[in-house]
């Protein structure tokens, strides 16, 4: 009687014992990002504005984790360059960003801030001889920190396309000598 007893209890612990006890699944790597975009870049003071420069922009990006919260924030940078102009002898940025996502389907929203460096920020003076334009001038400078929005983003299995990607932002040594309007108009990826 001992010994079938002993038989029924180990056959229910074998029966109801934790998964974890059980061959561990591989772990899932978070996600990761590679994409190609076009995107459109201007700046504006008060005195002055830039004419729109349309540079390609080369990103990568990736989850925090694989699973739970941390999945929804991804990290990345990328860099931006077009041709030169008069105003911009190297038309380059290097940036990096941190987005938060919200995903529903096919359909992914990012959001969140972008700091970077580079060799865009160019005013001109509106107003022929006008001393206030010429000091917000000097006061661009290579750094911009913005914020930003991807609402039109879509996953179609391992291939993303984004439109109409909005990044307000700040510009110069002095923040707030003048503004920043990114619109990347398309964006291309894939999920690595």
């Amino acid at each position: 009687m001992t010994q079938n007893w002993m038989k029924w209890m180990a056959a229910c612990v074998a029966l109801l014992a934790p998964p974890a006890l059980a061959e561990s699944p591989e772990k899932k790597s978070p996600a990761h990002e590679l994409s190609l975009g076009a995107t459109s870049i201007a700046y504006a003071s008060f005195y002055s504005l830039s004419p729109t420069i349309y540079t390609a922009d080369l990103a990568y990006s990736r989850a925090l984790a694989s699973e739970g919260f941390w999945s929804r924030v991804w990290v990345g940078g990328g860099v931006r360059g077009g041709l030169p102009t008069r105003l911009r002898s190297l038309p380059l940025e290097v940036y990096a960003q941190a987005r938060l996502s919200a995903r529903l389907g096919i359909w992914e929203g990012l959001v969140g801030p972008e700091i970077g460096v580079g060799g865009m920020a160019s005013l001109y003076p509106l107003l022929g001889d006008n001393d206030g334009g010429n000091l917000e001038k000097d006061m661009v400078g290579p750094v911009y920190f913005g914020f930003g929005a991807a609402p039109l983003r879509f996953h179609l299995g391992r291939v993303m396309l984004s439109g109409l990607e909005f990044n307000f932002g700040a510009s110069g040594p002095a923040l707030g000598a003048s503004a920043v309007i990114r619109v990347t108009l398309l964006r291309v990826g894939v999920s690595l």
